[in-house]
């Protein structure tokens, strides 16, 4: 037997800002619960609005890895550049990279929020000024830009559901 948790369980309606205006439905009602509608539902870690603009998700993002970088920035004269390497990866590029594939189609300027943690990053790691050049470094590292991560999540996602799907038949 299934039971529902009131105050876990979240529900959301999701659609375009015209259409969410005409509706009128504020709760939904699963057997004897009633579920109040949110603007914003957390799954599995991830922020969805109900226009699926994921600024709080993205926003949430920026927010926890400035913190770690603010964290490993202050003991940073006490690790070499590997080692600020590794604990930025492991801290930061992980939070970047964990839900990217959802960010696809998202505003340009929720991306360019993302890429801005990834160049601070990497200004961390080399103790270089915010206006100095950073791009050389994202090569030799092989970061690319959130925006090619993202085209190529979604790429990997849809190559395997093909090539599972044709190995079926």
């Amino acid at each position: 037997m299934l039971f529902l948790n009131e105050e876990k369980t979240e529900a959301i309606l999701i659609g375009s800002l015209i259409k969410l205006r005409s509706c009128s439905i504020r709760e939904i009602n699963v057997g004897s619960y009633k579920i109040q509608l949110k603007k914003t539902v957390r799954d599995l870690g991830v922020m969805i609005d109900e226009r699926l603009t994921m600024e709080q998700d993205v926003s949430r993002i920026c927010k926890a890895a400035f913190l770690q970088l603010r964290l490993i920035g202050r003991v940073r004269k006490c690790l070499n550049i590997s080692t600020r390497l590794r604990a930025v990866q492991a801290l930061v590029i992980s939070q970047l990279e964990f839900g990217l594939s959802l960010l696809s189609g998202v505003k340009t300027k929720y991306i360019k929020r993302l890429d801005n943690v990834l160049n601070a990053s990497a200004g961390l790691i080399l103790g270089l000024s915010k206006r100095s050049s950073i791009k050389t470094h994202l090569v030799r590292w092989k970061w690319i830009p959130i925006k090619l991560r993202v085209e190529f999540k979604v790429l990997c996602f849809f190559h395997q559901i093909f090539t599972v799907q044709l190995l079926r038949f």
